[in-house]
């Protein structure tokens, strides 16, 4: 198994820390063992010695979804983790100044990665503790909207904003009770009171640093705005709506609704494809949710989302398999499916089974559209059984 390197700036390590692997200096000299809390003695004795950084290894980082060719490099991953993590410790410590120079150079990195592997697919990162949840939905969400905005031809110039607003777009979260945003129940409305002040939180920390653009800035005041109004914190809607917004706006529900979370389990990347369709024009900008739609299932995946004569449950509550795709487009969403279960047939639910399957081509029919893939063998043994018994 590959390992990654993991960098740490001493002047954000705080006491109590525990690292995954054994924990070395800038001279290779051993500091800490894997497993064993991190003391102020230890960080003290750095600091005397002016050592500025630390590093130990861990095995290589997890994929929410495996494939041969990854568009991002590991080392340019653990680099985003590793400053995510640093500014975390800093603002904790309340250190001043935040690693901008840095921050420049791996969104940099990132921008060149897709634009140089756009035949790749993008590597997304699992969580592998919920205590990584941050690092790593900061850094999903910057690749995500990096790789939006190329989709839609976006300048360059912009794409390097937006990477730095997708980046520190969730900072201001360190701001809140880790009782909170880890609680395993819903929230009270109190609770969500301070939930919704985070990206005020992050435009705050940001704006205490003169490198930041005020294009960026907003931008990260405003990832939770909605396309049609209704969100937070401004609650404005499209017409004072940038577009890196909307982009950071789309790539966050994603990774967030496809992330395992204290109170809820992680969605299938299906269901968060069907939500963003059915939420295009609603929450999301139309145009960027539907290039989203168009082109990030062949970004994730180097098969179908929809294979052949796989299983779907239809937003209607029908249930059928898929018997073929549109202009020979297999990545579609669309797909052409054979509907031989309808809900709303019969009380009696052995009549809910049709006969003669009902063929739906969902490229023209947009009344209904997958909600998710059924996968589940004990639901496609009675089918077949009862679709033998059909014919």
């Amino acid at each position: 198994m590959s390992h990654v390197v993991m960098e740490l700036y001493v002047n954000s390590l705080y006491p109590g820390m525990v690292f995954s692997g054994d924990v070395y200096d800038d001279s290779e000299t051993l500091i800490l063992e894997k497993g064993k809390p991190l003391t102020s003695d230890i960080i003290e004795n750095l600091k005397l010695k002016k050592v500025k950084k630390i590093h130990y290894t861990q095995e290589s980082m997890l994929f929410k979804q495996p494939v041969s060719r990854t568009m991002i490099s590991e080392v340019n991953l653990g680099k985003a983790v590793n400053l995510l993590i640093d500014i975390e410790n800093m603002l904790k410590n309340n250190s001043s100044g935040l690693p901008t120079k840095a921050a420049k150079e791996i969104v940099g990195n990132l921008v060149t990665d897709i634009q140089e592997n756009r035949d790749a697919y993008l590597n997304l990162l699992e969580l592998q503790s919920q205590d990584q949840y941050t690092y790593t939905h900061g850094v999903n969400v910057t690749t995500l909207s990096i790789l939006i905005a190329t989709m839609v031809n976006i300048p360059t110039e912009k794409i390097h904003d937006l990477g730095i607003a997708a980046l520190f777009h969730d900072i201001g979260k360190v701001m809140i009770p880790t009782s909170i945003i880890d609680k395993p129940t819903p929230l009270t409305p109190e609770e969500w009171k301070i939930i919704k002040q985070h990206p005020v939180y992050s435009y705050k920390i940001l704006q205490a640093e003169a490198a930041f653009t005020d294009n960026i800035l907003k931008t990260v005041l405003c990832h939770h705005e909605h396309h049609q109004g209704g969100g937070y914190p401004l609650g404005i809607n499209h017409e004072k709506l940038s577009l890196l917004a909307n982009i950071i706006s789309l790539a966050d529900v994603f990774d967030s609704m496809t992330s395992l979370r204290p109170y809820r389990e992680a969605k299938t990347m299906d269901e968060a494809f069907a939500y963003i369709m059915e939420q295009s024009g609603k929450k999301f900008h139309p145009q960027l949710a539907q290039a989203f739609l168009k082109h990030m299932v062949e970004k994730l995946h180097e098969s179908p989302l929809y294979p052949l004569e796989s299983y779907v449950l239809l937003n209607t509550g029908e249930i059928g398999y898929v018997v073929d795709y549109p202009n020979n487009q297999k990545y579609t969403l669309r797909p052409i499916v054979n509907i031989f279960f309808n809900p709303h047939k019969s009380s009696n639910l052995a009549e809910c089974f049709l006969r003669i399957p009902l063929q739906i081509n969902l490229e023209k029919d947009y009344s209904r559209m997958i909600v998710k893939r059924i996968i589940d063998p004990s639901y496609i043994s009675k089918f077949n059984k009862i679709l033998k018994k059909e014919e």
